[in-house]
């Protein structure tokens, strides 16, 4: 549906022309669409964003669930008697590894590790433009009360390149807040924020190299893009057309470190050299919905300009701004970040081009 039909829509969110979730009209205007994954669980729910323990879950769509990210997941079904006062295992686990209540009238997004912190007022009132984006985080450079402003940015990144720029950080910052009670960069005193801030910047700067690279460098720094033309035929009207359709694939040349140029980005010794395998990052006994389908690869041509290179969309390398690896954690991001399994199981490719869900 688009924007203008949104009038029966559950939620007041919509998704914007790149994709990313948000209230106002830098989300919701003439070339945005809903979905029912783009929900504000503090104002789309009336028992309000999930946290974990399941003491007070007892609406009627309300369910005491598992947590699928935690270290160690917990079955659904271990957790149903929760609610009804179990007071052994697992409903004596505290904290983010313990069971939490799942309001099903929402999409289920598991929520994130409780800090203990009150949400900063910032949240609640430093929303006075409704074309803000990164609510409480991000705006302008003369506004002393921003977090991270567009010049800050500038200092820490001069060099950043796509998809690491500042708008997507703060539709990042909105598409993550919008679905979780524990708020990031939102939490406690400004101090302890910007201290959070930095260390996630830090980590991320150190990940990218400086913002420079949205890729495993050794995984996937000597690569080349190919452009691949398709040809659909439309019927309609009693006449038969002609569609060309183009799609981009990246072919990526794995790296050992002995044969790796930092400098030139280039590999002088392919790990597929010689009909080898590659098969870093991948469990191939996982399936959904503990892990994203994958199989060990090899190189697509055995001569030719794609020797020694390997589909960059076939393998779960390190990718986005703390470098997200292996087919079970890709399973879960996409979950949580797209509210389907397939998203980035079927292209892991989109954590290292759409901006907001690179950062």
């Amino acid at each position: 549906a688009t924007a203008n039909s949104n009038a029966t829509a559950p939620f007041r969110l919509c998704r914007n022309s790149r994709g990313i979730c948000g209230a106002g009209p830098a989300y919701c205007n003439a070339l945005s669409t809903w979905t029912p994954f783009c929900h504000d669980c503090s104002v789309d729910s009336p028992n309000g964003c999930p946290t974990f323990g399941c003491d007070d879950c007892r609406a009627d769509s309300q369910r005491c669930v598992g947590n699928r990210n935690g270290i160690n997941p917990i079955d659904d079904a271990a957790c149903d008697a929760c609610a009804a006062g179990q007071t052994y295992w697992p409903c004596d686990v505290k904290g983010s590894e313990g069971c939490w209540c799942w309001d099903t009238a929402l999409p289920r997004v598991e929520p994130s590790p409780p800090s203990g912190l009150p949400l900063a007022e910032d949240y609640a009132i430093h929303d006075a433009d409704a074309d803000a984006i990164g609510r409480g985080v991000c705006g302008r450079d003369d506004d002393q009360d921003v977090l991270f402003s567009p010049r800050a940015f500038e200092l820490l990144a001069p060099r950043a390149s796509p998809p690491f720029t500042y708008r997507g950080f703060c539709e990042a910052v909105d598409d993550y807040n919008s679905r979780h009670a524990e708020k990031a960069f939102l939490m406690g005193p400004r101090e302890r924020r910007l201290d959070e801030l930095a260390a996630f910047l830090g980590s991320a700067s150190h990940d990218t190299d400086a913002f420079r690279t949205s890729r495993e460098y050794l995984a996937c720094g000597d690569r080349v893009e190919r452009t691949l033309e398709r040809r659909r035929e439309l019927r309609g009207g009693g006449d038969d057309k002609i569609d060309d359709d183009e799609e981009t694939e990246w072919y990526c040349m794995p790296c050992a470190p002995d044969h790796y140029d930092y400098t030139t980005q280039t590999c002088a010794l392919s790990m597929l050299d010689n009909d080898q395998s590659y098969y870093g990052y991948c469990q191939p006994f996982t399936a959904p919905p503990d892990g994203c389908p994958c199989d060990y690869v090899k190189e697509v041509e055995s001569s030719g300009p794609l020797e020694g290179r390997m589909r960059a969309n076939d393998i779960f390398f390190g990718r986005g701004s703390i470098h997200l690896s292996h087919n079970f954690n890709y399973i879960r991001a996409s979950t949580t970040m797209t509210g389907s399994e397939d998203t980035f199981c079927a292209q892991p490719e989109l954590l290292a081009t759409v901006e907001s869900w690179a950062w």
